[in-house]
């Protein structure tokens, strides 16, 4: 798989998993649920962009800040961190949900605006075997962060 179809993949999970957390957004009844819920999004947006930064960006630094783009998104996926943050410190669960919706939105036109501009880019700048080969890795060390995640989450025997 292409990184460029990696990324579409991961970008159509995140979407799903958006609608879903937006549906019970609603239903959650403490600031606590609501803040719960951000730190999911947190995780699922930081394990994307590590990704993609990885096995995208990085690969086509260059070429995109002759652009100037690269720099945009980089700046962009400081923003989302920034803006989720404003979630754990919301006094009240209102301005909390608010803050949350605002990022969902904001991060589903982000990847519209890196399927239009960094997609192009990739396919017109690399070779098919440099696009399969930096997919093929960013897959491997999706499935190896997932593992350490599953490790680390598991309770530890004491001794």
């Amino acid at each position: 798989m292409k990184a460029t179809d990696v990324l579409v993949s991961q970008h159509a999970f995140l979407r799903g998993v958006f609608a879903v957390i937006e549906r019970e957004l609603y239903r959650a009844e403490s600031l606590e649920e609501v803040k719960t819920i951000a730190r999911l999004v947190e995780g699922f947006k930081r394990s994307h962009l590590e990704g993609e930064e990885s096995f995208l960006f990085q690969p086509l630094d260059a070429l995109l800040r002759e652009r100037g783009q690269t720099s945009h998104l980089y700046e962009q996926h400081k923003e989302h961190a920034a803006l989720l943050k404003q979630v754990q410190t919301a006094p009240n669960i209102a301005e909390a949900r608010s803050n949350l919706l605002l990022a969902l939105r904001i991060l589903r036109a982000h990847f519209k605006e890196e399927e239009r501009v960094v997609i192009p880019t990739a396919l017109a700048a690399f070779q098919p075997e440099s696009l399969e080969t930096l997919g093929k890795t960013w897959l491997e060390q999706a499935v190896l962060h997932i593992s350490e995640d599953l490790v680390a989450s598991q309770p530890h025997p004491k001794v």
